[in-house]
């Protein structure tokens, strides 16, 4: 947690970027691109999504997010890892 606050303090001293674009280089530089452009595959951690059937909550906002990042970024499809997924229902 130290690590991931010094280098977003790091970032903001040296960037004149938005606070969100600054926390998505972080979260890219520690998991990865959010979205596979080669098989549009989510990519699990960088969203918090569960593929092992646990945490609903979790789950769910992250496929939430990454279906809303696929949309801001003229996305048109994207794939789910494999594996079991439990998501909240309404």
């Amino acid at each position: 947690m130290l690590l991931l606050c010094l280098i977003i303090i790091i970032f903001v001293l040296h960037s004149k970027n938005s606070l969100e674009e600054i926390v998505e280089k972080v979260a890219i530089q520690l998991y990865g691109e959010p979205i596979d452009l080669e098989t549009n595959i989510i990519n699990n951690r960088y969203f918090n999504i569960q593929s092992n059937g646990t945490n609903a909550k979790a789950t769910t906002e992250g496929i939430n997010k990454a279906i809303q990042y696929a949309s801001q970024h003229q996305i048109e499809y994207i794939k789910l890892e494999q594996g079991t997924y439990l998501i909240e229902g309404l």
